[in-house]
């Protein structure tokens, strides 16, 4: 009883590789169309989680000289209903690099603490780990900020390049 390259049990292959008929076809892909547009992002997440980040940012750049981007699968638009928002504050300060951690996590704590915020923040946590972070909630999306940390927005320009590359080699293809 040897393995073939697939991976199938020899005498199970043939079974398990059979045609799907049309009727069963359709069922699938009409569930597998229900899933994705459960989990997609859509118009609504979407400009829920930009609100959120333009409002961390604000916040940050209140207490901060700095600019700050968002990186991973926001801008990507390949989050999950539950993923967090990624985000990064850049300065060329030797000072903040020691204390911008503790003048963000301050000014969440003061969000937390405010009866008129513009969000709801909660749960704010400063993780001394390799890469520090700050980690929070804003309207129950975890929201993870970290200072100068370049790796990320070198992976976004990549995927995005990526991203155009492919586009332009399938128009290249349909001309």
């Amino acid at each position: 009883m040897g393995m073939v390259p697939n991976g199938l049990l020899a005498n199970a292959s043939a079974g398990v590789t059979r045609r799907l008929d049309p009727e069963r076809w359709a069922v699938a892909e009409g569930r597998t169309a229900e899933l994705i547009a459960r989990i997609q992002p859509n118009a609504h997440s979407e400009g829920r989680r930009l609100a959120v980040y333009h409002y961390v940012q604000r916040l940050i750049t209140n207490c901060l000289s700095c600019q700050v981007f968002t990186f991973g699968s926001v801008p990507l638009k390949t989050y999950l209903p539950d993923g967090d928002i990624d985000v990064t504050a850049f300065s060329n300060s030797e000072e903040l690099k020691e204390i911008w951690a503790n003048l963000v996590r301050d000014a969440l704590e003061r969000e937390v603490k405010s009866g008129n915020a513009e969000f709801h923040v909660k749960e704010v946590q400063y993780i001394q780990a390799e890469v520090k972070i700050i980690k929070c909630l804003v309207e129950n999306i975890v929201v993870d900020i970290s200072f100068n940390q370049v790796g990320g927005l070198c992976t976004l320009c990549f995927l995005e390049e990526a991203r155009a590359g492919g586009r332009a080699a399938v128009t290249a293809r349909e001309r």
